[in-house]
């Protein structure tokens, strides 16, 4: 049982630091930000944007917010809510992206980036492959 929790905290603590600073193809670092700073850049550089999709960041701030604070329930996401996510990412990455202010056009590359780690993650679970050490099954959570 020790072995088994070194190893998911191991795995969680390299997840959490990849997760932190991410070395793009290009040689550029993405500096992925929390959910306090990402909100504090929209209302600084980016109320249109808040406004306009003010639904999809709720969702989008609150499934990052449980990757982070809360990985069992976020690994065990329903797909109805995995689903609208990547909906709600991708309508965010978008107006990020459209933006031509460039603290809003990294955040629109941390979006993109949060998709792909996501949706690697959920991926795994999926394909039944076991990289970390299984304790017994858990229910899926739903927002």
């Amino acid at each position: 049982m020790k072995k088994q929790i070194k190893s998911l905290v191991l795995i969680s603590t390299v997840l959490a630091s990849t997760f932190t600073a991410a070395v793009a193809n290009d040689g550029n670092k993405i500096q992925v930000k929390g959910t306090t700073e990402v909100v504090n850049t929209l209302n600084k550089k980016g109320k249109k944007i808040i406004k306009k999709n003010s639904a999809d960041l709720d969702l989008y701030l609150a499934v990052m917010d449980m990757y982070s604070k809360d990985p069992a329930n976020f690994y065990n996401l329903d797909e109805a809510t995995k689903v609208k996510f990547f909906a709600a990412a991708e309508n965010l990455n978008k107006e990020l992206a459209s933006s031509r202010n460039k603290e809003l056009k990294d955040l629109a590359n941390q979006v993109d980036f949060s998709q792909a780690v996501y949706n690697y993650i959920w991926n795994v679970k999926q394909s039944n492959t076991v990289i970390l050490p299984v304790v017994e099954a858990a229910q899926q959570t739903s927002l």
